[in-house]
């Protein structure tokens, strides 16, 4: 069984694999480094570093939701929401 950090950077990469084809506009980008940061933060699980992966996890969502409606965008949010819910379910 995957461990609760497995399961995180799972949705992280399919979060990654879904923007990744708009790297290159400036939302995009900021995507992607927020979501390398926040599995860099991962590695090292320490509640701090999870709130602040948690943080960037909030300003990813609200970029993403600026496109709403979008079917890559809705994907996206859907893997937000399960990290979110990880989150809320281990008391962050």
């Amino acid at each position: 069984m995957s461990s609760p950090i497995e399961k995180a950077l799972e949705n992280i990469v399919a979060i990654e694999r879904i923007v990744e084809p708009y790297g290159y506009y400036p939302d995009g980008e900021a995507i992607l480094k927020d979501l390398a940061a926040i599995k860099e933060l991962l590695k090292n699980p320490t509640r701090g570093n999870l709130l602040q992966a948690l943080e960037k996890l909030k300003a990813v969502e609200n970029i993403i939701n600026q496109y709403g409606g979008y079917e890559p965008a809705e994907k996206a949010i859907e893997h937000i929401n399960i990290l979110k819910e990880m989150a809320k379910r281990h008391g962050l």
